[in-house]
């Protein structure tokens, strides 16, 4: 068995065991996301004005999809809202012939860049004390950049969402894909929060009107600063 191999073997077995021992006698949740804010149903829109040469695939222009899109916090246990603490948006255009997912989440790369870092990092975050030194002992950018990239969210409908990965689009593009809101970010942590005041306040706003987001494309033009396997690298 290779490396690359074993170190997936790891990983499967790593999250299998955190969310049996977890969940085994409660309900079944997922090890990242597993709190959900909200399921919605949504349509995405393809503009009439986008390029032929980007009509590929879904993006037809005019063509609107129907989806569903559910918002979710990343972190490994359920906790209230008020901690700070990663969100994410997960979209899925369904068709009678095919399904297409969007995976973002409100901090623009990954923490890990292989498959090896990935298994030293769900190491530290699952094991104990020593697991973690020894993670911030190999990535002590990679640690801190986890630390502080956790963006306060006061609201999911005023947030930013990236991909993390880069995506073929035809045979010529390779593409990361952005969520960005219209709605202007001026909520505020309340003064009182309850531990689910996100979907809260996301119920109360989809009350009163729908929301828009504008699914963004970014193309990869600079092969030497736009990497493709490193997800840990922000394209610019």
């Amino acid at each position: 068995m290779d490396s690359l191999q074993k170190d997936q073997d790891e990983i499967i077995a790593m999250l299998s065991g955190y969310v049996q021992k977890h969940y085994s006698h409660n309900l079944m949740r997922r090890f990242f996301h597993p709190k959900s804010h909200g399921l919605l149903k949504a349509t995405l829109t393809i503009s009439p004005d986008i390029p032929p040469a980007w009509q590929i695939g879904i993006f037809q222009a005019g063509k609107s999809y129907k989806c569903w899109l559910q918002f979710s916090s990343t972190n490994q246990n359920v906790k209230p809202d008020a901690k700070r603490n990663f969100v994410g948006l997960a979209l899925k255009v369904m068709e009678a012939d095919f399904v297409q997912d969007f995976l973002c989440a409100s901090f623009p790369t990954f923490q890990a860049k292989d498959v090896l870092m990935l298994k030293r990092f769900l190491r530290a975050i699952t094991g104990n004390i020593w697991a973690k030194l020894s993670f911030i002992s190999k990535y002590p950018l990679a640690t801190i950049k986890a630390i502080f990239t956790r963006y306060p969210c006061h609201n999911l409908l005023e947030m930013p969402y990236w991909a993390h990965t880069t995506f073929k689009l035809g045979d010529t593009f390779q593409v990361r894909y952005g969520f960005l809101p219209q709605k202007p970010a001026t909520s505020t942590k309340p003064e009182t929060p309850t531990d689910n005041y996100l979907r809260e306040r996301l119920q109360a706003d989809l009350h009163q009107q729908e929301a828009c987001f504008d699914l963004m494309m970014q193309f990869r033009t600079n092969p030497a600063t736009m990497p493709i396997e490193d997800s840990t690298v922000l394209w610019d």
